[in-house]
């Protein structure tokens, strides 16, 4: 059984063949891009782990050593700069757990700021958090500590 085909169905036929695999060609070219974007971007978001975490430990080592104005800012900006930076899974849970995570710490952290004030007020300590800068600190890194700890220990 021969299949006898008009020349018009022929050219047709050919411009499908044609066009699936043009599509077939950009969807691979995609696929490639998308790889090389996903390992750029792995990369990343180590390379901004790896800044804040540094940062982090300049700040404190500064903020120890010299206690002038502005010697914090290091340690607020690695604090932030490592509360800001993205998962390698960034679903909708640890979007969540941060979120959540972010309001538990303003609300410890804004709780601490008035217990102290009150016991500086009646001279039971000696500090009290009036700076702007190390109570963002305090909420920062409350904020870190609860989120990695609800995120990797917990029930699954």
């Amino acid at each position: 059984m021969s299949l006898n085909l008009s020349s018009a169905n022929q050219g047709h036929l050919q411009t499908i063949w044609l066009k699936k695999v043009q599509f077939t060609y950009l969807l691979v070219a995609y696929r490639l891009l998308l790889d090389k974007y996903t390992k750029l971007s792995k990369a990343m978001n180590r390379l901004v782990k790896y800044l804040g975490l540094l940062l982090i430990g300049i700040g404190i080592i500064t903020d120890l050593v010299d206690q002038s104005a502005g010697s914090e800012i290091p340690l607020l900006v690695g604090l932030f700069i490592l509360f800001i930076s993205r998962e390698k899974r960034e679903d909708e849970r640890a979007i969540l757990l941060k979120s959540s995570s972010t309001s538990i710490a303003l609300i410890i952290g804004y709780g601490f700021k008035l217990i102290s004030s009150n016991f500086y007020a009646h001279q039971l300590i000696s500090f009290q958090l009036t700076d702007i800068n190390y109570f963002l600190i305090l909420v920062f890194a409350l904020a870190l500590s609860i989120y990695y700890l609800r995120l990797y220990l917990s029930w699954k």
